[in-house]
């Protein structure tokens, strides 16, 4: 019951918290902790809670590996580094271009092999090749400026001989944006589906492998996204064979309906996605930075 006179309390002192949501509306959702404490153990009298600490007032000096995301924001590097003071024998690797739980699913496949090093051999393990790879994990690609319409979208880029104009190029590159940014709404997401920014809902199933089935999927308030994308995580590649169409049957002049397919490398920097179908009746053959 003080669990819930806290979030009154919170709703009447401070009820924009979660602006844009309201708290009711973030406590509903899958990435909420709020409730977490309800089912952290009560320590008894005989051995009260406190911070660990050896009996012997410090740190043993055996071999220790700590591993630090460079974008973590949640145990940050400076934290590690923190660790690592308190162990007279510990390295501490700092992976490029990575966040919270490194090692733990590394579809990058680095930081899994420096932990499988050390638990191999302690002393001897991490070697400069070894932790070679920690400077270069790729970097992220960043998320587009969001706007309200696809005509505001940058354009893909028309193939040779192409008879496809520039609303239609707009749109393709929108429905290849939306992907983008449905996977980026999975790293996020427990649910098993979520909306898109301006509606339509996703789903997905699988691990490894991830498929997801996106119906009217908007990042624009005027283009509908629907299909199938499969992603295969460790093998870096994305498949989607997409919809795409206007919002309610609003057939205006800049509509575009039709259909496209591609597929596109997600870890390699400079990587280019080719996406071919059919808009608006006709071919359409374009490429772009993949997203």
């Amino acid at each position: 019951m003080e669990y819930q006179a806290a979030v009154r309390k919170q709703q009447r002192t401070d009820p924009g918290l979660y602006a844009p949501f309201t708290i009711a509306e973030y406590l509903a959702s899958g990435w909420e902790e709020q409730d977490w404490c309800l089912r952290w153990p009560v320590s008894s009298p005989a051995h009260p809670a406190g911070p660990p600490a050896p009996p012997s007032g410090h740190y043993p000096q055996v071999p220790v590996l700590v591993l630090s995301g460079e974008l973590d924001s949640i145990t940050t590097p400076a934290e590690g580094d923190m660790v690592t003071a308190q162990f007279p024998d510990a390295v501490h690797v700092l992976v490029a271009n990575s966040f919270h739980v490194t090692a733990e699913g590394d579809s990058d496949g680095c930081a899994v092999s420096i932990v499988r090093a050390f638990v191999t051999n302690p002393v001897a393990g991490l070697t400069k090749p070894v932790l070679a790879c920690a400077a270069q994990v790729p970097p992220l690609r960043a998320a587009p400026t969001y706007v309200r319409s696809f005509t505001q979208m940058p354009s893909a880029v028309a193939c040779a001989a192409s008879v496809a104009q520039p609303a239609e190029l707009r749109a393709a590159d929108t429905a290849a944006q939306t992907v983008a940014d449905v996977i980026d709404r999975w790293s996020n997401n427990f649910l098993g589906s979520g909306v898109g920014l301006y509606g339509g809902t996703w789903s997905y199933t699988g691990d490894a492998v991830t498929t997801f089935r996106l119906s009217g999927v908007r990042l624009t308030d005027d283009l509908a996204v629907s299909g199938t994308v499969v992603w295969a995580r460790y093998a870096h590649m994305v498949q989607v064979r997409l919809r795409i169409g206007p919002v309610g049957g609003n057939q205006t002049p800049a509509a575009i309906t039709g259909s496209i397919r591609s597929s596109w490398p997600t870890r390699a920097p400079g990587a280019t996605a080719v996406l071919v179908g059919v808009l608006n009746g006709k071919p359409l053959c374009a490429s772009m930075a993949a997203p």
